[in-house]
């Protein structure tokens, strides 16, 4: 399942919060999950999605790519590649894998 990256910049409207399986999330800033009670949380400034389980969602579905702006994000786990996923010595990317999770706004998360 390959996917022209210049056809998937769509971004992810500010309204749609839902919950997902699985979501990979290629970033070029390394990310710093909060594990609290639980549950571990992400802010995302930028980023692109793919949804590898949709799961029982409304909105995604498997396969699905988007651009994920100023997003907060609560799940069971977040897992982050130690390596560099993609790119140069000074373009890179990290991939991080999001486990049963839910995308809300950058304000602030939800209970799942």
């Amino acid at each position: 399942m390959t996917k022209d990256r210049n056809q998937t910049k769509r971004v992810l409207p500010e309204a749609i919060s839902d919950k997902f399986r699985t979501l990979a999330v290629e970033m070029r800033m390394r990310p710093r999950p909060i594990a609290q009670d639980g549950e571990e949380t992400i802010n995302i400034s930028e980023g692109l999605a793919t949804v590898l389980n949709a799961g029982g969602s409304k909105w995604f579905e498997q396969g699905m790519m988007f651009q994920l702006s100023r997003r907060f994000i609560s799940a069971r786990k977040i897992e982050i590649k130690p390596m560099k996923y993609r790119g140069s010595g000074n373009h890179h990317k990290f991939l991080v894998v999001i486990h049963d999770g839910m995308i809300c706004r950058a304000e602030g998360g939800a209970a799942l």
